[in-house]
């Protein structure tokens, strides 16, 4: 399932955190993503703690989680998905991608509402539906295009395309979502929740605007001021670095 995640382009150097407790689970994966891809720079863990390490210490470009991570002792009772959420407090691994791996299925729908993971594999999982989920980041093109949807004013459900956004910006209580075609207005969503839900193009330039980096058509780097369709839009002081590395992309 996308989610609008960075994708990475065949032969990027990858370093990639696999966090499996079984050590033959963790071996076996091992050896599947190096065949799939040479250039992956693996780092493995067998914790929540180790993992937590890892990724403080290492700039990752792709999760491998374990749901049900082995407790280190009593009072460690965090698993695969409290890992996700604390990787979903990094800017920088906002979109990164995940992808989960578990038995229980059960699991699925918690994981994928509270971290927005890429895709997930089904244990036992084999090769085929691993290189899959790989080929979807490698291979973006035949994804679906991204979706925004949310609820109006009146209690309307809105689906728009993600091309067909502009920008959102935040009024008050309300989030305004402007188009070519007009302006959708919704109380249901804050702008965190919008920038949470929303991957590539999209992305939080201020705290008061989320943008289709798609739309974007000028960068004003001293003032602050990015154009996107005929508007001029700030980009915040806390945003300009990261903002500066994602234009600068697209």
């Amino acid at each position: 399932m996308y989610n609008g995640v960075i994708t990475y382009q065949w032969g990027d150097i990858m370093a990639v955190l696999i966090v499996e407790d079984d050590p033959i689970q963790q071996n076996a994966l091992k050896i599947l993503l190096t065949e799939y891809n040479p250039a992956y720079d693996l780092l493995c863990a067998s914790s929540y703690a180790e993992g937590l390490d890892l990724l403080s210490h290492s700039d990752i470009s792709l999760f491998l989680l374990d749901v049900e991570l082995n407790p280190c002792d009593r009072t460690d009772t965090k698993d695969g998905v409290e890992l996700a959420r604390q990787i979903r407090q990094h800017p920088e691994y906002l979109h990164t991608p995940i992808i989960f791996l578990t038995s229980i299925p059960e699991r699925i729908l918690e994981a994928l509402n509270q971290t927005h993971c890429f895709d997930y594999l089904l244990k036992p999982y084999d090769r085929g539906m691993l290189y899959h989920c790989l080929d979807q980041i490698h291979f973006p093109g035949n994804l679906p295009e991204p979706q925004v949807s949310f609820s109006d004013t009146q209690g309307i459900h809105i689906r728009l395309k993600g091309s067909e956004v502009l920008y959102l910006c935040s009024c008050g209580h309300q989030i305004q979502v402007h188009t070519n075609d007009g302006v959708y207005t919704t109380c249901a969503m804050t702008l965190d929740a919008f920038t949470e839900k929303l991957g590539l193009p999209f992305f939080r330039c201020h705290r008061k605007y989320i943008i289709n980096l798609d739309h974007a058509s000028q960068y004003d780097k001293t003032n602050r001021f990015v154009c996107v369709g005929s508007e001029s839009i700030p980009v915040g002081r806390s945003y300009k670095s990261e903002f500066e590395k994602r234009y600068t992309k697209k």
